[in-house]
């Protein structure tokens, strides 16, 4: 019961801001609702952090949702003060065939975001359950960071120092943001907070994305009201079982921020292509959703420009796409404008980022054009998942290709298409040229790796299936003139082949989606997080006290006692932080080495270390030969090797494979000379 009703709360944290934003300002198109509700809801909370972190004001949900009331506000007074108040789509004329046509896509929506959710949800089984991937060691710390301080600015996150919150290295705050917002309504938990900040925006969200942008461009048609509701259905379907992006992210090193981030892109694309004419208050709210959704990763400028490119050379293909194309460059710009300056503190930090990303080699050899066209239209899962590439979803690539070819002979939904087609070449070019001057340019965003560029073809896969399907079905209803059951038949045709996939192949993906997942939270194949650790961290709050620090290897599960407690680390960052705080670094590779090392003592006295968390388990990593590790892996810290009987330590707890460490440093042997001490920052 207490887990429905965290669930229900978390639901309502992610849509209802936005929603109640966009009905605020008189936009009652369902289709605007699904596709930026929850983009809309990342950036009034990065407008929230942005003004607590200036006014030095607490970032709770108490602070997002008075933002949200005070933004509501405006946008009621503004839009009553309006000559002329937005226009929006009248809803759909009231025959049995539209009306036939709102359930069946209604159902097929239904139907993905079950698939979706159950998928999630029998993976992570507890809502509090980690995941044992490596990068939400970060986004985990980063979300009790922002629950236990208030901080929450972009230029908050993240510290490489929890105590002081200095120095900060740039972090995507968005996702963060969200899962702490919901930390604070669902009871102070922030692996709970975070887990529902993820199966509500991967499993709910996504289909409502991904079918906006299939309704959006059929609205654009002349096919009538009710196959846009058949559209967005089909789609929402497919984004439920589509392996790419929202499972192969979180699988493959747990980047759940990109995960997050991509799937609010076609609902920004859908918004785009039906923003009315001179509706500036259209516009700003696709500024406030671009905003939200380049905070959540800055990485989604690529997807955002490409599709949005791509669909423009479609609009252009037919005279009322350049009529449509002409009508939206104008909001767009207000768009454009509005996001710039809601995204300066944003860019600035990713700007200081960007040589440690884009300084990666390509993680993939130049591949042969039969490879690359295999992975590109098989849609090979790949990844830590498929190592050696034998999985594929090829009955998704085939009807994709189907979709497109729909689309071409039926000469409607252009747009979809050459989005879609914008993306095969990125990703053909990718493979074929890994080191082309696109190729680099492109993929610095994501440190030169070819899976976590390519997930964004994969983005628009559902909307091509959508409008390819809703574009045939139209086709073939039209045959009413000669027989007045055709659009009742063709519906029933729909529902019936999409039942008969579903039960074929559909339900097959998703249960791979599962086992997946599964490897992740329940039934992990690697091991980071478990009961020894959750026993250890309980030990140390009970026995931690003010101004005491613990040393520890933040590959291993020691972080949960930052997460769970808020009890003070040294290292949160799994190999340390060479560059922002060198002593972090120094502990890890010569801790053992204090009592001989006047230097090393130094650095223990400045943080008063007086516990150390030794776990003889931790997940293998890949590191860099160019790093202080000196090798491609990375597991255990080797200063934290043999320390049992070093002077001052003794053994204080016990926990499976975890020792907790007593360290005494009135009994460490002197050193002379010794270095002047400071305060580690």
């Amino acid at each position: 019961m207490i887990e429905s009703l965290q669930l229900i709360a978390a639901v309502l944290v992610v849509l209802v801001p936005g929603l109640a934003l966009l009905i605020a300002l008189g936009i009652r198109d369902k289709l605007w609702w699904a596709a930026l509700a929850a983009p809309i809801t990342f950036g009034l909370i990065l407008i929230t952090s942005v003004l607590t972190g200036l006014t030095r004001i607490p970032f709770t949900a108490y602070a997002v949702l008075v933002v949200t009331a005070l933004a509501v506000g405006i946008g009621f007074t503004i839009r009553r003060l309006s000559v002329k108040p937005p226009a929006y789509d009248p809803p759909p004329k009231a025959t049995a065939t539209v009306r036939l046509a709102q359930v069946v896509g209604a159902l097929l929506m239904l139907a993905g975001i079950v698939t979706a959710y159950v998928t999630w949800r029998t993976s992570m089984g507890a809502w509090a359950t980690p995941t044992q991937e490596h990068d939400p060691i970060t986004h985990s710390v980063l979300t009790a960071y922002i629950h236990f301080t208030g901080r929450a600015a972009p230029w908050q996150l993240a510290p490489a120092n929890v105590l002081t919150g200095q120095p900060v290295a740039f972090y995507p705050p968005g996702f963060p943001q969200l899962s702490a917002v919901i930390t604070d309504v669902t009871g102070g938990h922030p692996l709970v907070g975070m887990n529902l900040a993820t199966i509500v925006v991967l499993a709910i969200v996504w289909p409502l994305t991904a079918g906006a942008l299939a309704a959006a461009v059929v609205r654009l048609t002349d096919r009538g009201p009710g196959w846009t509701y058949v559209a967005a259905g089909l789609a929402g379907l497919i984004a439920a079982v589509i392996y790419k992006p929202t499972i192969s992210l979180p699988h493959d090193g747990g980047v759940y921020p990109q995960a997050v981030a991509s799937v609010l892109v076609p609902g920004l694309i859908a918004a785009m292509l039906t923003v009315r004419r001179r509706h500036w208050a259209g516009g700003v709210l696709i500024g406030i959703a671009l905003a939200g959704t380049i905070s959540a990763h800055s990485s989604t400028i690529v997807p955002i420009g490409v599709t949005v490119a791509g669909a423009a050379i479609g609009l252009l293909v037919t005279r009322a796409g350049r009529a449509r194309f002409a009508e939206v460059v104008l909001p767009l710009l207000v768009t454009l404008g509005f996001a710039v300056i809601l995204l300066l503190p944003v860019i600035s930090g990713s700007a200081s980022q960007g040589g440690s990303v884009s300084d990666h080699p390509p993680d993939i050899e130049v591949q042969t054009l039969r490879q690359a066209l295999d992975n590109t239209f098989d849609l090979t899962y790949g990844g830590f998942f498929d190592p050696t590439g034998a999985l594929r979803q090829l009955t998704l690539g085939m009807i994709t290709i189907l979709g497109a070819l729909a689309v071409i002979v039926l000469r409607r939904g252009w747009p979809i298409l050459t989005a879609y087609l914008a993306w095969v070449g990125v990703v053909m070019l990718f493979q074929l040229a890994p080191t082309n001057v696109i190729s680099r340019t492109l993929g610095a965003f994501y440190y030169q790796g070819f899976l976590r560029l390519e997930v964004n073809m994969f983005l628009l896969i559902p909307a091509v299936i959508g409008v390819g399907g809703a574009m045939v079905a139209a086709a073939l209803a039209g045959l009413a003139k000669f027989w007045r059951f055709a659009p009742i038949a063709t519906l029933a045709a729909v529902v019936v082949a999409t039942a008969v996939l579903f039960s074929t192949t559909l339900s097959g993906y998703a249960d791979r989606n599962t086992e997946a997942l599964t490897s992740r939270y329940t039934k992990p194949d690697i091991n980071r997080y478990d009961m020894s650790d959750f026993v250890a961290v309980d030990w140390l709050h009970q026995h931690v006290k003010p101004g005491e620090v613990i040393m520890n290897n933040a590959n291993d599960g020691s972080t949960l006692a930052y997460v769970e407690f808020g009890l003070p680390l040294v290292n949160t960052s799994s190999m340390g932080q060479q560059f922002l705080v060198p002593q972090t670094v120094t502990l890890l590779s010569r801790f053992n080495q204090y009592p001989t090392d006047g230097e090393i003592q130094r650095i223990l006295r400045d943080y008063n270390v007086t516990w150390v968390y030794v776990d003889s388990w931790a997940p293998i990593i890949l590191a860099d030969q160019r790093s202080w590790v000196g090798a491609e892996y990375y597991t255990l810290a080797p200063g934290l090797n043999d320390i049992a009987g070093l002077p001052g330590m003794s053994v204080a707890f016990k926990s499976g494979h975890v020792t907790i460490y007593r360290l005494d440093l009135s009994a460490m042997p002197a050193t002379s000379p010794q270095p002047a001490g400071h305060p580690p920052r």
